[in-house]
């Protein structure tokens, strides 16, 4: 998908999703809140990023994340084998946080 919209068209569109490889930032847009949608129908994720770990919040580091540049054995790896299947590394969706006492405005 070259964007974040079309991302969520097609899992909108009741198309069955496999898996997915997501792009940290999509034009400008980080892809987050697709993750979550998909983590939350059972999809597995995997995500890519040119910028290193720091670009991927630290409660979503459980899931598989390769590193751009990556070739077809590292993405064959990942999308084909047993990370995707949720064997290796199961990417747990991140716990909303919540403020003991809520902040005040």
């Amino acid at each position: 998908m070259p964007d974040i919209a079309s991302g969520w068209k097609l899992l909108e569109s009741g198309d069955r999703v496999e898996s997915a490889l997501l792009d940290v930032d999509l034009r400008g847009v980080k892809v987050f809140s697709l993750a979550r949608a998909l983590r939350q129908r059972g999809i597995p994720i995997v995500f890519a990023t040119g910028y290193g770990v720091e670009a991927v919040p630290e409660h979503w580091r459980s899931c598989p994340r390769l590193e751009k540049p990556f070739d077809a054995k590292a993405l064959g790896t990942c999308s084909g084998g047993p990370c995707a299947r949720g064997r290796r590394r199961r990417c747990e969706l991140p716990r909303r946080r919540r403020w003991r006492n809520p902040p005040r405005s």
